[in-house]
């Protein structure tokens, strides 16, 4: 089942929180979960002129996720090597989330765009990379305390 995220923008006020409301669209038709939020906040917009954003759902990765490759993997593989977790960080995403498209400057793309299954991918990228290469075993998230 594929989920889909429905953004209700009002203005541009960068103080005023803005729900987020998940739903599934069958036949033309959006379903969306927490209705009653939904209809509750539609009513808190009456008479005032809005925007509707649906796009496809994707799961960030998570804070433990986050904190583990904070916490271990750059932690772990800096002191291996002698770098601070921040520049372990820069080096990983140097190594493993470069981005080199034609005609355009080269960049680095963030750990946060990354949903949950391609994080676990990367960190098992720089796990093996750690390994074969400086000879550094990481420890699984159950194998450590971060």
């Amino acid at each position: 089942m594929i989920y889909y995220v429905l953004f209700v923008r009002v203005g541009f006020d960068m103080k005023k929180v803005i729900p987020k409301f998940r739903g599934t669209p069958t036949n033309g038709v959006m379903s969306v979960r927490n209705i009653e939020q939904f209809t509750r906040y539609l009513h808190t917009l009456e008479g005032v002129e809005c925007e509707v954003v649906v796009k496809k759902y994707r799961k960030q990765r998570s804070l433990p996720q986050n904190n583990y490759y904070f916490g271990v993997v750059c932690v772990v593989l800096g002191n291996k090597i002698g770098y601070t977790v921040d520049e372990m960080h820069s080096a990983i995403g140097l190594k493993f989330l470069l981005v080199s498209e034609e005609g355009k400057p080269d960049y680095i793309r963030s750990t946060t765009d990354l949903d949950t299954d391609e994080f676990n991918d990367f960190l098992e990228q720089v796990k093996q990379w750690a390994a074969e290469f400086h000879n550094c075993y990481i420890p699984d998230p159950n194998e450590s305390d971060f």
